[in-house]
């Protein structure tokens, strides 16, 4: 049937992804005590890791590589070679979102200050009375969508 797998330890490392000779991290090796796992069993192990705080956001290579033996002979094995994301850790204010509701409140203001305008001008059109040589004379004040209009009426 087959000798069984022993899981010695689990390791990773972050690269360059337009240079995958330049190393950026090593991250921590989990190891697992020669976990045995019988011929034609699949098996789980869990590798949990974290970058360094200091690395800067962005596109990375990720490499996994399992380090097992079969019949106390070592083995290495890459388990995964693809491309992560590094982001910023998740907090409740970020430079993002402290702008996005500032412009959000700016854009508020802007349309109040908008509509103030556009009700002023609505008020002003009303029409005043005024005489002028034993005339009255009637005026609306032009707004953004009227002209001035003046009418002469006999008193």
């Amino acid at each position: 049937m087959g000798s069984p797998l022993n899981i010695i330890a689990i390791q990773a490392s972050v690269h360059l992804p337009f240079d995958h000779r330049m190393l950026v991290q090593n991250l921590t090796a989990q190891t697992f005590n020669k976990a045995s796992v019988s011929p034609s069993v699949q098996a789980t192990f869990p590798y949990m890791f974290a970058v360094s705080r200091y690395l800067q956001p962005g596109t990375f290579d990720l490499v996994g590589t399992i380090v097992y033996e079969i019949d106390q002979k070592p083995y290495q094995n890459t388990f995964y070679n693809g491309t992560v994301e590094v982001v910023e850790a998740g907090g409740f204010l970020s430079v993002e979102s402290v702008f996005l509701v500032t412009l959000g409140i700016a854009l508020l203001v802007l349309l109040a200050l908008w509509l103030h305008g556009q009700f002023q001008l609505t008020t002003k059109g009303l029409l005043l009375n005024e005489s002028i040589d034993g005339y009255l004379v009637e005026k609306s004040t032009p707004t953004m969508y009227t002209w001035s209009k003046i009418y002469f009426v006999l008193a």
